[in-house]
């Protein structure tokens, strides 16, 4: 998406709105100065107003390189987004291991072998359908918290406004991360992360196709798979603990990750 700024009484633009991040983190556009873009209508608005540039304050308040907030300061934000969200958050987050991970028991047990494969066969069309329009809807409901909005639970089935865009990313992701990982786990792990964002930025640009946005993604991700891959590890003691609570405590460790990993995905934004 283009903006048009004011800057010193002039107008300018359009940018591209990683340029409006770039200069903000170089402190020549403030968290108060006013844009516009057609979607607005006419009115000119503050850049915090504006839902898609939500992060825009956190640029133009700690002016900096893109990505260079540490993992336990975007931890502690997401905390600190999740704070009165939290109900709502693990009600999302049961709800999509609901349908993500028990769609096995709506089919039958059966002894005969080809019958169980049918069974199998159609349960792994189910998931591959529903998988990346599901994705598309758990990221953009932790964005949203992470800008401090209010979503509902049902917001988990927004990506299947876009199920064709959703399923694209999705299957393409699959196979390209499959691709990788014949050579070795560690280029698959790698390619895993360079396609981190890709339901992020689908979210905020759901004008681009499947491949634009994993591609985005590759670029936005340069520099920072290292960062990613140890904001992920700091979660691995939480996810072990949870085995005490029979992996219940899983519903509150997965959206402290995602909100985590939307505010990462806030802090690298600008160089995409």
């Amino acid at each position: 998406m283009e903006w048009f700024y004011i800057r010193n009484g002039k107008r300018i633009g359009p940018v591209a709105e990683g340029e409006l991040f770039r200069l903000a983190r170089a402190g020549l556009f403030g968290a108060e100065d006013l844009v516009w873009n057609p979607a607005l209508g006419p009115q000119w608005v503050p850049a915090t107003t504006v839902p898609a540039l939500a992060g825009f304050a956190a640029a133009a308040l700690a002016p900096g390189l893109p990505g260079a907030t540490p993992n336990r300061e975007l931890m502690r934000r997401a905390w600190e987004a999740l704070r009165g969200r939290w109900a709502v958050a693990v009600g999302a987050a049961l709800l999509f291991e609901l349908i993500m991970g028990g769609s096995q028991a709506f089919f039958p047990h059966v002894e005969d072998l080809l019958l169980t494969m049918l069974f199998a066969s159609i349960n792994l069309l189910v998931i591959l359908a529903i998988a990346g329009p599901l994705l598309l809807g758990w990221y953009r409901f932790f964005l949203r918290i992470a800008r401090r909005e209010s979503p509902e639970p049902g917001r988990l089935f927004d990506g299947f406004k876009t199920f064709r865009r959703a399923f694209a990313a999705y299957a393409l992701m699959g196979l390209y991360i499959s691709l990788w990982s014949l050579l070795l786990i560690v280029p698959g792990i790698v390619a895993a992360l360079a396609y981190s964002q890709t339901f992020f930025i689908l979210s905020d640009h759901p004008e681009l196709s499947a491949a634009e946005a994993i591609a985005r993604s590759k670029r936005m991700m340069n520099g920072f798979k290292w960062k990613k891959f140890c904001l992920g590890f700091r979660f691995l003691g939480w996810i072990f603990l949870s085995a005490f609570t029979c992996f219940i405590g899983l519903l509150w460790v997965y959206p402290y990750a995602m909100a985590s990993n939307a505010h990462f995905y806030e802090d690298i934004r600008a160089g995409g």
